[in-house]
This record gives structure tokens, sequence and C-alpha cells, in this order.
């Protein structure tokens, strides 16, 4: 069997078939900046604020469980990535979903 590194993170049931569970490295670029995902939710962590950070349609999303992330920490991260505010969005939901541990 060919093996096709692909950086995805799965298993196999039962039956051979594939399950995405997740990627090695949450790296996205945008307009040819590369941005570790990870490292976006670190820097924020960092300041007191949890939140998941996506890439959709080459923009950066960063959800947090506040009404709003405080826009001096806002602009602190735009300079951190040096990205144009036009390509990230702040969401903010009522609860961040997260999958159970597996041991």
């Amino acid at each position: 069997m060919p093996i096709l590194k692909t950086g995805d993170l799965g298993y196999f049931d039962g039956k051979g078939r594939f399950y995405i569970t997740g990627r090695i490295k949450r790296i996205t670029k945008l307009l040819g900046k590369r941005i570790d995902l990870e490292e976006v939710e670190q820097f924020l962590l960092e300041k007191g604020i949890e939140t998941i950070c996506v890439e959709h349609q080459n923009r950066l999303f960063v959800v947090s469980t506040l009404a709003e992330i405080p826009p001096e920490i806002q602009a602190c991260l735009l300079e951190y990535l040096k990205i144009s505010p036009l390509l990230v969005t702040f969401e903010s939901i009522p609860e961040i979903p997260r999958l159970p541990q597996v041991s």
C-alpha cells in the first residue's frame, strides 16, 4: 500500500474505513503568509483569552466565548501576525465545543 504523507491524523475502523480526526500541524496560509493556528491560540491564551482559530475561505476566524475580544488585544494580535485586519474575523460563541479526551 502506498503511503501519502498528508499531515492528517486518524484511524481505520473494523471495516477498513479511514476517519480523519485532526492534523499533525495546524498551519494555514493567508495571502502567502504561513500562520500556525496553535501559535495564535497560545498567543491569546497568554493574554488570558481562550480561543479556537480556524481558516475558512482565506480568512482567519478567531472564536472565543467572550462577548468581544478587547480591541487592544485584537490590534496586538494583528501586529504580531503582521496581517491586514481585513483577513481576520473575531467571533463569539456561547461555548467552545470539545471532543472527549481519548486515552
